[in-house]
């Protein structure tokens, strides 16, 4: 490959292309479309969800902290035992 005088050699990391941009980056996003996502011109990257791992215990976590009677009053506790 034809370089210029005292430029780095090519780099052997992965390069891929934007697919919001099209534009060639590696590992990550380019300055340039860093800059053109703060001013608006192109979308916000999406943020990586939660597994469905994270999302099943968190589920899990919440349902054993979760007390329907709670936050009922006296006169809907009475009422509610009146049914039973």
């Amino acid at each position: 490959p034809i370089t210029r005088a005292g430029a780095a050699p090519p780099s052997k990391t992965a390069v891929g292309i934007n697919p919001t941009s099209g534009s060639m980056f590696v590992g990550g996003t380019t300055e340039w479309d860093d800059i053109q996502r703060k001013f608006g011109n192109l979308p916000e990257l999406e943020k990586p969800g939660l597994t469905n791992d994270e999302l099943q215990e968190g589920l899990a976590e919440a349902a054993v902290v979760y007390d329907p009677l709670e936050k009922r009053s006296l006169e809907e506790l009475n009422h509610m035992e009146e049914d039973v």
